[in-house]
């Protein structure tokens, strides 16, 4: 449960606030079959990051920017309200000058899924988390885009950290980079490992994950739903692990050519989302040394999926629990066992974050419970997290 603070936000997210629509097309002659009732929702990529990080973290700790058309709706207002208690500022409202909030369809034809903007989308800049009172960044920052964008977010980064306190001490701001899917492509790989020099945790999910690393999709499959935890446990160990180490092998051979073997940089977190499967984590301490590796199950198992509505934002959310860990948490120097364990936390706090947001279409119930402080969806993170982390496979 999230503990009031003061200072700075801890984690930002360069995401957009977008508003969902929903259409249907027959699988087979492509027609119309409408938005199944769904009309429109809250959503994109910055906005689940944000509530998944807000699980964890009290929301001024949290700095998203939030765009409002002439068309923001009332309700769209209250519900956003929701998750920033007195107005603590976890969103940096603007006002659009240019018309309406930023909207998109997703469009559905049988297993495939295709997106499509409606209205021109704004694009964020680093600059725009600066907070009005202090000249530093968000100490972690989130960016959902392909490898050449990153590496323009990256210098801007480091150009404002350079103007900012955050360099004293050689501690710059953290990034974690989501490429999006459509970036995901053998011929962007090298591009992709420039970047993963230059930031703190790379997350693709399994499906672009094999695309980058060009494994045949069906080799790397994950079943939906489960059929037990024993098959959750043996896909990650198969398929997720294999994709890390993976990336890890064409990092080390590709900073090996830059550098000669000298000065190596370190590998930055390589965290594999696997849906229903679960994640895994590849962690280098110190460049050269042995990776330690960790993963975790989903929270929702075969027993429990019909509780999973929609897995739209899951993997955002994910990102969202996985940073408010890293935020709160250094890595430890200690034994090899306590990195494990806090790799894990990292993880089982991203599961429990995606867990809150796939039980419905849009976003996740924030309440004040009496007696229990904050539930989600009525229950309480910290109960997941608990359960999930102590159960067996």
């Amino acid at each position: 449960m999230p503990s009031p603070t003061s200072g700075p936000p801890v984690v930002g997210t360069m995401g957009m606030f977008i508003v969902d629509t929903f259409l249907y097309l027959d699988s087979t002659t492509g027609q119309s079959r409408g938005d199944g009732g769904k009309g429109s929702a809250l959503g994109g990529g910055g906005l689940y990051f944000a509530v998944g990080a807000r699980v964890w973290l009290d929301p001024g700790q949290i700095r998203m920017v939030i765009d409002r058309g002439s068309d923001f709706e009332p309700e769209w207002q209250t519900t956003l309200d929701r998750f920033d208690d007195n107005d603590a500022g976890m969103w940096a409202w603007r006002q659009r000058k240019d018309g309406l909030t930023t909207k998109a369809v997703n469009v559905y034809r049988g297993d495939q899924r295709s997106f499509e903007y409606l209205t021109p989308k704004l694009r964020l800049d680093p600059r725009d988390l600066v907070s009005p009172t202090s000249p530093d960044l968000p100490h972690w920052v989130h960016c959902i885009c392909a490898p050449r964008r990153a590496m323009e977010i990256l210098d801007e980064i480091d150009a404002i950290d350079a103007k900012g306190k955050r360099k004293e001490g050689g501690k710059g701001t953290k990034v974690c980079w989501e490429p999006i899917p459509d970036s995901a492509l053998p011929e962007n790989l090298e591009e992709c490992l420039q970047v993963m020099r230059r930031v703190d945790v790379f997350s693709p999910n399994h499906e672009e994950a094999a695309s980058f690393l060009s494994v045949d999709s069906g080799l790397v499959s994950v079943p939906s739903p489960l059929a037990s935890t024993a098959q959750g446990a043996a896909v990650r160990q198969a398929h997720l692990t294999h994709l890390a180490r993976g990336f890890k092998a064409r990092f080390d051979e590709a900073s090996s050519q830059i550098s000669g073997g000298s000065d190596r940089p370190r590998c930055p977190l390589i965290v594999i989302r696997g849906g229903a499967a679960g994640s895994c984590v590849l962690y280098e301490r110190e460049p050269g040394q042995a990776s330690i590796e960790a993963d975790v199950p989903a929270y929702h198992t075969a027993a429990t999926s019909k509780a999973v509505v929609d897995v739209t934002g899951g993997g955002n959310s994910y990102l969202g629990g996985l940073t408010a860990w890293l935020s709160m948490h250094q890595p430890p120097a200690d034994t090899e066992e306590d990195t494990r364990q806090w790799l894990r936390g990292a993880l089982g706090r991203g599961a429990v974050s995606a867990s809150f947001a796939i039980e419905q279409l849009a976003l996740p119930r924030l309440e004040q419970e009496q007696g229990q402080g904050e539930t989600w969806n009525g229950e309480s993170p910290q109960i997941r997290l608990e359960e999930l982390l102590n159960r067996e496979a």
